[in-house]
């Protein structure tokens, strides 16, 4: 029989042990996040200073070589470059809006739980895209010398990555993956499946637009740029409401349908402005 007060005690006790179990949480998730900020920040530091001293040469060349051809004003940089950073604003706000369409759908708990699994899947594979964009700006030439070859290498490496992920996305590897690799339960792998699969276009539609982009960046259209992130984004935002709210579907698989959209309405648009930019460089 327990003691007299030990009824009134022990709720106290556990909460006690529970408030301090709180705040030892809460302390050790700071510690860990200010670990990981200092990691972050000593990361992008050795970074900045390791490339500047791989580009030490480089830029003492180019100092050497100021003052050739006509005099480059602010005006014609921030022309050139207000586009391109309008663009960058659009794409990281793209991740928010998509988020939250997500979390407004069927299935909120498990799109949100897969989104960072399938993005990392995917963006393995569009990295190798994204890197293209400066190859291409860097050897394609004043005279588009180099378009060609390019342009060849391009589709080569657009059906590389596309079948790379097509392997995993239409193959028992997928299991493997999700399941042994990520961690996910099997019930959330096999969620996971369908957008996936339909994401398999992105790596290979990614490899386009970076070489197009590097084509516009070239000639120095950067606005087209711009105005091809703002119809990706819409096309995003569009087919995310009318899916939905509209169609009540599953949040993940919409957004995997959306983006597919919306990256092949970027890729469409800007078809007209290259073909017009290679008529006058021909």
């Amino acid at each position: 029989m327990p003691a007299p007060g030990l009824d009134q005690t022990l709720p106290s006790v556990v909460e006690s042990a529970g408030a301090k179990g709180g705040h030892h949480g809460v302390s050790l998730s700071r510690e860990l996040g200010a670990i990981g900020a200092a990691a972050l920040s000593a990361g992008v530091t050795l970074e900045a200073l390791a490339a500047r001293a791989m580009a030490h040469r480089s830029v003492a060349e180019l100092k050497r070589s100021a003052g050739i051809g006509p005099p480059l004003g602010y005006w014609a940089i921030a022309s050139f470059y207000y586009p391109l950073a309008l663009t960058t604003i659009l794409n990281l706000g793209l991740l928010p809006i998509v988020t939250f369409f997500m979390g407004h759908a069927p299935s909120p708990l498990e799109s949100l739980a897969v989104l960072p699994v399938v993005g990392s899947l995917v963006f393995v594979f569009r990295a190798l895209g994204l890197a293209y964009q400066e190859v291409s700006v860097a050897l394609i030439g004043d005279e588009f010398e180099g378009y060609q070859p390019l342009r060849r290498f391009a589709f080569l490496l657009g059906v590389a990555v596309t079948l790379g992920l097509g392997v995993i996305a239409w193959t028992p590897l997928s299991h493997v993956w999700f399941q042994h690799v990520s961690g996910l339960s099997p019930e959330l792998a096999h969620f996971a499946l369908t957008p996936v699969r339909v994401l398999v276009l992105i790596p290979g539609l990614t490899v386009l637009l970076s070489f197009q982009r590097a084509v516009l960046v070239n000639s120095r259209a950067t606005s087209h740029v711009t105005w091809a992130t703002v119809i990706e984004v819409g096309l995003v935002v569009g087919i995310l409401c009318i899916g939905i709210f509209g169609l009540h579907g599953v949040g993940l698989v919409v957004a995997a349908i959306a983006l597919v959209v919306g990256r092949l309405g970027a890729n469409l648009y800007q078809v007209a402005p290259l073909r017009r930019l290679r008529s006058t460089r021909a």
